[in-house]
């Protein structure tokens, strides 16, 4: 497995300050002072706007719509086996048109279910989640 190259972002981003302490220390989920270890996720960086958290729900995101599995996904993000769908779900805000997409790849896999009342079923299935507005769970 190769990993990126994360040093651009370390460069760009600097140094958070700990809201609570006030010590300046690499982008991080919590406060890197053991005495503190503030909640950092609400941090802004430097770099447009972003807080660090975000993202790991559009890392999540993406990996699920290219078909990484939720193993490999889990992994990558630090989650633990046993949490691991309910965090898919949390952190994954997989699009109307990927889950369109996905259905169609089914009809399209599978002879025959694209006949007769099958077809109006799954067809009907497919216009619904594209119709769905706003955030899907």
């Amino acid at each position: 497995m190769q990993f990126l190259d994360t040093t651009a972002w370390h460069n760009a981003t600097s140094a958070v300050e700990c809201p609570k302490c006030g010590r300046l220390q690499s982008p991080a989920d919590s406060c890197q002072n053991h005495e503190c270890q503030a909640d950092l996720r609400g941090i802004i960086s430097p770099l447009t706007g972003l807080r660090f958290h975000d993202l790991r729900h559009s890392a999540a995101t993406k990996m699920l719509e290219n078909g990484v599995p939720i193993a490999t996904v889990a992994q990558v993000l630090g989650w633990s086996a046993s949490t691991a769908i309910r965090m898919a779900k949390r952190y994954g805000h997989i699009r109307p048109e990927a889950q369109r997409q996905a259905l169609e790849s089914i009809a399209t896999a599978m002879p025959g279910v694209g006949a007769g009342e099958k077809e109006a079923d799954f067809r009907g299935h497919v216009h619904q989640i594209g119709n769905q507005a706003g955030s899907v769970n």
